[in-house]
């Protein structure tokens, strides 16, 4: 009985992860999560190597895929993420790049005891692909 409740657990995990509730207003609603594509990947690449190294010319050496464990996608805006409680974060970078909003910080600790890195977010609209 117990390995047929954990196989119904495994099998269910990936929709309930993909789920998403947010507010609109007062009232809250569940939706599923956008998955990025490949082109969007290529978009988030392209940014970050234009906002690290001033160029984009070089951006297919930074293969990024949907399923990339770098990339997470949240639906916090980007005032929430600019004004995000980070323990310890360098100022941010904002620019605009092919029609997105990007912010880059070159070195960021979201809590205690994480590890720093630099931390690119792109703005899909729907969502925002944040690189790390």
């Amino acid at each position: 009985m117990l390995v047929f409740l954990l196989k119904k657990v495994i099998d269910t995990l990936p929709t309930l992860c993909a789920l998403c509730v947010h507010r609109e207003g007062q009232q809250l609603t569940t939706t599923t999560m956008t998955t990025i594509t490949q082109e969007q990947c290529d978009t988030l690449a392209k940014c970050h190597q234009l906002i690290t190294t001033g160029y984009d010319d070089d951006w297919h050496e930074l293969y990024l895929d949907p399923a990339d464990a770098s990339i997470t996608l949240t639906l916090q805006s980007i005032a929430d993420l600019k004004n995000n409680d980070w323990n310890e974060a360098s100022g941010f970078c904002e620019e605009a790049h092919e029609g997105c909003a990007v912010l880059y910080w070159e070195t960021v600790q979201g809590s205690k005891g994480d590890e720093r890195a630099s931390l690119t977010v792109v703005d899909f609209g729907q969502f925002r692909a944040i690189y790390r």
